[in-house]
């Protein structure tokens, strides 16, 4: 079974000069030193694959992604696109409830 975690984060814009702006919640330190300890082979960029959720009073929203380390943050950063974010009604300032699967199989 893979290891769940759940957590609670601010949803922040990110921008950079070639880029559009992205949208991502931090993974805690503790959780994400946890995922660093469970999956010792990372993918491009350090990349850890998940299934992440969203959830809200009125819906669970679930998608497919990778969470990345940053060393600015010192955690995972989990993005979150656009329909996502509609489907989930959140955005940037918002803090929102999530649940992360770690898919290591």
């Amino acid at each position: 079974m893979d290891p769940t975690f759940s957590f609670e984060a601010e949803l922040w814009p990110w921008q950079s000069e070639t880029a559009t702006a992205w949208v991502f919640a931090n993974v805690p330190e503790d959780e994400s030193d946890e995922i660093a300890e469970i999956v010792p082979e990372r993918r491009g960029f350090g990349s850890v694959k998940v299934r992440a959720r969203i959830l809200t009073e009125e819906k669970t929203v679930e998608w497919t992604t990778s969470v990345f380390p940053s060393k600015e943050y010192g955690c995972y950063m989990l993005p979150i696109k656009k329909d996502v974010r509609r489907k989930a009604k959140v955005d940037t300032g918002d803090t929102a409830a999530f649940e992360l699967d770690i898919l290591i199989s």
